[in-house]
């Protein structure tokens, strides 16, 4: 960005760092200027009137050869008595007025991009020339209308604190140390939880003349149906003024200001494919602060987001394919109908985030975190999740054919409807999640842990011969521990407490937002199966849902249902390099191992004449298939 006057390339950063201090400088400099000739002014208008003898006219003779620049000619009216409004207007407006917003401007312009230190940097410039206003301007004596009435006085000082606390209290970065100062300043008024209006600023007036006038009746009672909360006056204003709901038309904030990116549609990579093909990566956004940014429909493919924080945004449409993802603080945000197959969540904090029809095949959710989370109907054929933390999660009627779950923990999650052909779900933690209805044919639950889970009895009998049930396990009691991919803070209780499963349904559910749709309550409503008190008949009841003895599938019958699954071809390569996957981890740890069987399995997928699925398979995968294919274990 180029710098005015200087006319000087700088980086965004630099520019909004350089800019205001130079505006500053000017402007002193211009006051300064301004009270000299001031001085100047003041004697040429007592020599005038010496000179004229109190004769008008040849004061206005002598008078016209004082410079026409709107500051001096004000200066000499003062003298004089006189008055002019456009020349008062003029000289306030630009001397005054218009630096204060322009210094303003700059501050707002730069807000959604949430660097703290750099709104501070702003907000110092701004207090600086206020401070120079007020011992440049104000105290000029009668050179500048000389601020001795008490009202202007207090008018002036009234306009600055306007002008202070807008700028500290009501235009800061979400969560910085000033953004909670808006809550201990006095002043209420009362909304409706619910109540999201087109209009915020409208709505906050119609809100205040209520609680200034006292409205009873039809009014009184809509407010208290709807939910009524009693907000901080502040911080009501600042959702007015800047944190105001997106319109679904136009897709900006229907706010008057705004604290988040909002570019939606926008392309971040080369509109050429083969350029984009060729890179590793297309932007690096690597630790950016995009909180609550929207960037609907936007084209980041290939893009690096690594360790960025990403709380509420909204990415629905977006393309993030091949994106990196990893270590992303993502809680809350919106993914609905995200395409995002390849890409690498890794470590992610997806905590009640919302992904419903995501395309997600092949991506990478290992050790991510998603308690909470909306996946339904996403699609997840081949996807890694080994690890990863799903209590709670809707993944309802999603498709996660060949998905690796392998030590996930899936306590309380929905599972109805989904199509799980193939998946892993060894050593996974299963307990009180739903199976109801969902297809299980080539399946692994070889050690999962299905105390109350929920299943059909018609189906799970018949998974003798199409499911891995091999050390199935029943126990009531709850984990020791949690993930070792976890926090610190979800391994369990360190102060010697005993663990129960309200502890964990508890702990699980502590940092999960509401959101939208109300992740919060959907997943906490599924987790009460695992604290709800029901008789032993019932236990039973739910235990004989199951096959009475079950066992391991067949490494032949198994062989023949994966190589069928990953020959498919419907959902491309992905199904294919789930089950890879897979069988690749069975060799190195206790999982899904083929044995013998692994030649004929790798040998079928190696004719891409005959099997689909593995047509588009890169070297990599080849290589794991070829090491499936020895049967030995690394």
């Amino acid at each position: 960005m180029k710098v005015p006057l200087l006319s000087i390339e700088l980086p965004l950063l630099s520019f909004y760092l350089a800019t205001p201090a130079v505006f500053v400088t000017l402007h002193f400099y211009v006051l300064v200027q301004l009270r000299l000739m001031a001085d100047k002014v003041s004697a040429f208008v007592a020599a005038v009137e010496k000179e004229s003898g109190g004769n008008p006219t040849t004061r206005a003779l002598a008078l016209k050869q004082l410079d026409s620049f709107a500051g001096a000619q004000l200066l000499a009216l003062r003298h004089l008595g006189k008055w002019s409004p456009p020349v008062q207007i003029m000289v306030w407006a630009t001397f005054a007025v218009f630096p204060v917003l322009l210094l303003l401007f700059i501050q707002l312009q730069f807000l959604p991009y949430h660097s703290v230190a750099v709104t501070w940097w702003h907000r110092a410039n701004l207090l600086i020339d206020l401070a120079l206003l007020w011992l440049l301007w104000s105290s000029g004596g009668s050179r500048f209308g000389r601020w001795q009435a008490f009202p202007a006085l207090i008018a002036g000082a009234l306009v600055t604190s306007i002008v202070v606390l807008f700028s500290v209290v009501l235009a800061t970065v979400p969560d910085e140390s000033a953004d909670g100062l808006a809550e201990r300043l006095p002043g209420s008024v009362q909304s409706c939880r619910s109540e999201e209006s087109k209009a915020p600023l409208s709505s906050l007036w119609q809100r205040l003349w209520a609680s200034i006038t006292k409205v009873e009746g039809a009014q009184r009672t809509q407010t208290v149906n709807c939910g009524v909360e009693t907000q901080s006056l502040f911080v009501a204003a600042r959702k007015a003024l800047f944190d105001g709901p997106i319109d679904d038309t136009t897709q900006r904030e229907t706010s008057l200001f705004s604290r988040r990116l909002i570019l939606p549609d926008e392309n971040f990579v080369p509109e050429d494919e083969k350029t984009v093909s060729e890179l590793r990566r297309t932007r690096v956004l690597r630790g950016r602060d995009l909180r609550y940014a929207v960037l609907d429909r936007a084209n980041l493919r290939k893009a690096d987001f690594t360790g960025a924080r990403m709380e509420g945004v909204s990415l629905v449409g977006a393309q993030l394919r091949e994106a990196n993802l990893k270590n992303v603080r993502l809680r809350g945000a919106s993914l609905d109908d995200a395409e995002a197959q390849d890409a690498s969540f890794e470590l992610a904090d997806l905590r009640g985030a919302f992904l419903t029809r995501a395309n997600l095949q092949s991506a990478s959710f290992v050790c991510a975190q998603l308690r909470g989370a909306w996946l339904l109907a996403a699609q997840l054929q081949g996807a890694s999740m080994q690890s990863a933390s799903l209590q709670g999660a809707n993944l309802s009627y999603s498709k996660l054919q060949g998905a690796v779950l392998q030590d996930a923990e899936l306590q309380g999650a929905n599972l109805e409807g989904a199509e799980l052909q193939g998946i892993s779900f060894v050593n996974a933690q299963l307990q009180g999640a739903v199976l109801q209805d969902a297809k299980m044919k080539g399946a692994s639950l070889q050690n999962a842990q299905v105390w109350r889970t929920t299943v059909d009895r018609a189906s799970a009998r018949g998974w003798s011969n199409e499911v891995d049930l091999n050390d199935l396990g029943f126990a009531q009691e709850p984990p020791e521990d949690g993930n070792p991919c976890a926090p610190e803070s979800f391994k369990g209780p360190q102060d010697g407490r005993a663990v129960t499963w309200e502890y964990w349904t508890n702990l699980w559910m502590s940092d999960v937002p509401e959101g939208k749709a109300l992740n919060r309550m959907d997943a906490i409503t599924h987790l009460k199966v695992l604290t709800a008190k029901i008789s032993p008949l019932e236990e039973k009841t739910q235990r004989a849902n199951w096959p009475k003895k079950p066992a391991a599938l067949g490494s032949r019958r198994a062989a023949t249902i994966l190589a069928t699954l990953a020959c498919d071809g419907s959902s491309g390569p992905h199904v294919a390099r789930g089950i890879i996957a897979q069988l690749l981890i069975g060799l190195a740890e206790p999982g899904r191992f083929l044995d013998s069987q692994g030649a004929g399995f790798a040998s079928r997928l190696a004719n891409t004449t005959a099997c689909a699925g593995s047509r588009q398979l890169s070297e990599s995968d080849r290589r794991s298939l070829a090491q499936i294919a020895t049967g030995r274990p690394f």
